[in-house]
């Protein structure tokens, strides 16, 4: 229950700052939003290993590593809609971005795939026993 009270104020102070940001285009704003997005991820990691029924090595790894992947994703949407909003000139086109946080979304997606398979299967294998 802690947790989900974490993720709401995380979420509602990042979204805070990121409508700030996209109305006065204050640098400062921006980088003091990226914090609460990695708050947002901690507790969005917590919340989903509260739901897990059976806690496997591998299968936290997996969690790891699916919800740094995204936010991590996430984020570099984020430091491209900044360089767009402001028009900052970059020696690579910003497109870049997108397509780099396109693939980490689809990484994302299939170790989560692989996470949900390898619950389901470890849930099979405890009640077999049983």
């Amino acid at each position: 229950m802690k947790n989900k009270s974490f993720l709401a104020i995380f979420d509602t102070l990042f979204i805070l700052s990121l409508l700030g940001f996209l109305l006065t285009k204050n640098s400062i704003i921006f980088f003091v939003s990226l914090p609460f997005y990695v708050g947002t991820s901690f507790s969005q990691y917590f919340k989903q290993k509260e739901k897990l029924d059976i806690l496997d090595d591998k299968l936290l790894l997996l969690l790891k590593l699916d919800t740094t992947i995204y936010a991590i994703g996430f984020m570099t949407l984020y430091v491209s809609t900044y360089f767009t909003v402001n028009n900052l000139e970059l020696p690579f086109n910003v497109k870049y971005f997108f397509g780099i946080a396109i693939l980490l979304f689809f990484i994302a997606f299939i170790i989560s795939i692989k996470r949900k398979k390898l619950a389901q299967d470890l849930l099979i294998e405890k009640y077999r026993k049983k």
